[in-house]
């Protein structure tokens, strides 16, 4: 991708429409050979993505109807994202609003990093992503994260009053703006396993179901 220098290995997994109750589960493993992105530079590796129809992100929009003169498109954003910055895993939230028109928003990342990757490597790891949007006609939604089958997180109302078209899981690598920060490609690999979509934890809990294949 030439604009930022972005790459991407990236699988789309699940879509859906607000007002849905989701639940994601699935497993990850670091190899022991991961190479560490260069000034601790980000690599993004699952997400749920947040788009609005007709619009292209890569610009800058103002209105559905294709002026792009200004404003701040917050659908661009993803809900959420987990990461591996340096030796450090984690997620970021993105908190995002706006005051009149979600072209003219705001987005506010919340950085959590949950372990040092040298104590995670070779290891599967157990995730599950709750998204529940079944109250958006309130301005209400909930996300919660577990790792290995413990609670580890519940944000609250996150994306304040802003629902998009359409959500997205994904799963893969992905590297943005390298040029900018100085950073050249390093080959890096990660593992998937027993991706799952549900209505409860115990739908796609890794840990207690039977494996996919």
């Amino acid at each position: 991708c030439h604009n930022g220098n972005r790459e991407r290995a990236v699988v789309m997994h699940s879509q859906w429409s607000p007002g849905k109750d989701i639940w994601i589960g699935f497993s990850v493993m670091i190899p022991d050979e991961w190479v560490k992105s260069q000034r601790g530079h980000c690599t993004s590796i699952f997400q749920i993505k947040q788009t609005e129809n007709n619009v292209y992100q890569g610009n800058k929009p103002g209105t559905k109807s294709g002026d792009y003169s200004g404003g701040h498109y917050i659908g661009g954003h993803a809900v959420m994202h987990g990461n591996i910055c340096g030796d450090k895993a984690g997620v970021v939230i993105n908190h995002t609003g706006f005051t009149d028109s979600k072209f003219n928003g705001w987005s506010k990342p919340e950085e959590i990093k949950f372990a040092n990757i040298n104590n995670l490597r070779g290891k599967w790891i157990d995730v599950v992503l709750h998204w529940d949007t079944s109250n958006y006609r309130k301005g209400e939604s909930t996300f919660e994260i577990y790792l290995n089958g413990e609670f580890s997180g519940r944000w609250e109302n996150i994306t304040n009053n802003f629902f998009p078209d359409v959500y997205t899981f994904k799963y893969g690598l992905y590297r943005g703006y390298m040029s900018n920060h100085g950073v050249t490609s390093t080959t890096q690999v990660l593992y998937y396993d027993e991706l799952r979509t549900g209505r409860s934890f115990d739908a796609v809990n890794p840990a207690t179901n039977r494996p996919l294949d």
